[in-house]
């Protein structure tokens, strides 16, 4: 028993000390270890600094809640990742508002992951009721758009191409 005991302490040294040499690595505030049996609801990291958008040549963190939104046809979305090289896909925080307009892509899948509110997602011209966690594949071609104060993550394959995104009846 006092062989297992002293190799988990080490392991969880270990830990620590690669889990705050990442965090000066990529200039963040290290965080304070909490064993998983503590149950207390204190915040990990609290301060903690926005994530590097880039933390290597082949791997991102974004904080979508932290990114600039931008205007579509939905209302508002947050993308990440839409220009990252060699990416298949692409990911955003959408604000569903009540003018959601119908769009469709040539080129791009489309899946969405309602996270709160309860609405409906019309597809080519039918509605269907959505909650929190209904999750909605949408094919290159099918109309679309969410009814309803909606937020969902929104994952685009390909990443999201603005040329891509098409309104019967409105020019590119």
């Amino acid at each position: 028993e006092i062989e297992i005991e002293i190799e988990i302490e080490i392991e969880i040294e270990i830990e620590i000390e690669i889990g705050i040499a990442l965090c000066r690595h990529f200039y963040l505030k290290p965080i304070r270890w909490v064993p998983m049996s503590d149950t207390s609801s204190t915040p990990l990291a609290p301060g903690l600094p926005p994530l590097p958008a880039i933390l290597s040549p082949h791997a991102q963190i974004a904080q979508l809640d932290e990114l600039p939104g931008v205007r579509c046809p939905c209302g508002v979305a947050r993308r990440a990742f839409s220009n990252a090289p060699a990416a298949v896909a692409s990911v955003h925080l959408v604000d569903i508002s009540a003018l959601a307009r119908t769009h469709y892509h040539k080129h791009m899948t489309e899946i969405y992951v309602v996270l709160e509110g309860v609405g409906e997602i019309e597809l080519d011209g039918q509605r269907f009721p959505v909650r929190p966690l209904s999750a909605i594949y949408i094919p290159p071609g099918v109309r679309h758009r969410a009814v309803g104060h909606l937020k969902l993550l929104n994952i685009p394959v390909p990443p999201f191409d603005p040329n891509d995104e098409f309104e019967d009846g409105v020019s590119p």
